[in-house]
């Protein structure tokens, strides 16, 4: 029987620290019982332009609505994969409505932001300023669930040490350019797959932000550092991981794109 874990970390970028900017990126868990499912984890990227003045909370809000509505979804006993497949269908609307509701909330609680977010009555796009990116996982007792809009890295280390990448590329991500949540719809932007669990389960799974594949000259060295962090738990223990992890990220960061860095790592124990 697998035993599911998870690691997190959020570090500010080493530009961000220059600038005088906050972390814009977010991360959340939800496991209700250690070692079981479901197992949920989420990261967001907010996108720090000069009009998404307020991205660090649409990140924010992001994962909060991500684990609230999969949480909501799936902690079902006993569901079926057709069952599943279906509900996931539902996933990326439901995180959208609920996310714009929490920037809803906000800006109501929040009236005298009006003029620093400079959004103006009937403005078509209020949630540009809390614009963001965001991926999420599910994993259930056999399958594995992936949902990703915009950029960042979902990439799993299979028992073998091999690495497997489960979501398709999305064409529409050049340069800086990603798909987000304060688009129209962004419930058709998001990506899905779905991963059955029949014979074995991965050693790790990652859901990353783009701060830290874009650290590294090339992809083979990114695709390692994961690899090494998968190694060093098998190895040093989560805890001497969890300890290292910041330090790690934020050496990666001064020395590449100086761009926040966040990630969360799904990893199995034999029980």
């Amino acid at each position: 029987m697998v035993a599911w874990h998870v690691l997190t970390e959020t570090v500010r970028g080493a530009s961000h620290h220059r600038n005088g900017l906050p972390n814009q990126d977010a991360v959340a868990y939800h496991q209700p019982l250690e070692g079981h499912v479901p197992l949920l984890a989420a990261i967001a990227d907010g996108h720090g332009s000069k009009h998404c003045s307020h991205s660090h909370l649409g990140a924010k809000f992001a994962v909060e609505a991500a684990l609230e509505n999969v949480n909501s979804l799936f902690n079902t006993p006993n569901l079926t994969l057709p069952q599943i497949r279906m509900l996931a269908e539902n996933v990326p609307k439901a995180i959208s409505n609920c996310w714009r509701n929490k920037i809803d909330a906000y800006i109501n609680n929040h009236l005298r932001i009006e003029n620093s977010l400079q959004i103006k009555p009937g403005t078509k796009n209020r949630y540009l300023p809390f614009g963001t990116t965001l991926l999420v996982s599910c994993v259930l007792t056999e399958c594995i669930l992936y949902w990703q809009l915009g950029d960042g890295d979902i990439a799993i280390i299979n028992r073998d040490n091999s690495l497997t990448l489960p979501m398709a590329d999305d064409a529409r991500l050049l340069g800086n350019d990603t798909t987000s949540l304060c688009s129209s719809k962004p419930w058709q932007d998001f990506r899905f797959t779905f991963m059955p669990l029949v014979d074995t389960s991965p050693k790790a799974l990652f859901l990353v932000t783009d701060g830290y594949k874009n650290s590294f000259k090339l992809t083979e060295g990114f695709y390692q550092a994961l690899a090494d962090i998968s190694e060093f738990i098998d190895t040093d223990g989560a805890a001497s991981v969890q300890q290292a992890l910041a330090g790690w990220l934020n050496e990666t960061s001064q020395q590449g794109s100086g761009d926040d860095i966040t990630l969360a790592v799904i990893y199995t124990r034999d029980k």
